[in-house]
């Protein structure tokens, strides 16, 4: 699908958290230490979705409850941020539980393909170019590529 050029970083970011998500469920499968993946998404968390949810909330969130399928849909974007957040923490308090790596992976998942595919479509279709533009711009200055470096590829053992 086409993603309009002033949301396609979060787009790219999106990508990245795929592979963040489908690493995860490789590492589960593979029986990997539950503390390792846990270090994982840590590093993960704050090195690029704490920031990538910023940013959709200064944007996305702001911009596009014109419509009450626009305020439902950005009501589940915050939610799920709000899940995620949770999730951390209890990733940080026990990090060798597994149900919380599994639980992260899967929602991280069907958080990115629930925005792709409902919310910016949406986003898109409701808002004026200019605004668009203006979001466009804010993503590009604030956009953060994501860091690829992680010791371990436990992903691949």
């Amino acid at each position: 699908m086409k993603r309009n050029e002033n949301l396609q970083t979060l787009s790219w970011e999106h990508h990245d958290g795929l592979v963040v998500s489908f690493r995860l469920q490789q590492g589960l499968k593979k029986n990997v230490k539950a503390d390792e993946m846990s270090q994982y998404i840590l590093h993960v968390w704050t090195s690029m979705l704490e920031h990538h949810f910023w940013q959709e909330e200064k944007t996305i969130s702001l911009n596009s409850e014109k419509s009450e399928e626009g305020k439902k849909l950005v009501k589940q974007m915050l939610d799920e941020h709000q899940q995620f957040k949770q999730l951390i923490l209890q990733i940080k308090s026990e990090n060798s539980n597994t149900q919380y790596i599994e639980e992260f992976a899967l929602l991280l998942n069907r958080h990115i393909r629930f925005e792709e595919r409902h919310l910016f479509p949406l986003f898109e279709q409701e808002v004026s170019s200019e605004k668009l533009q203006e979001v466009g711009k804010f993503l590009k200055e604030h956009h953060n590529p994501s860091c690829e470096v992680w010791s371990s590829q436990f992903w691949k053992n």
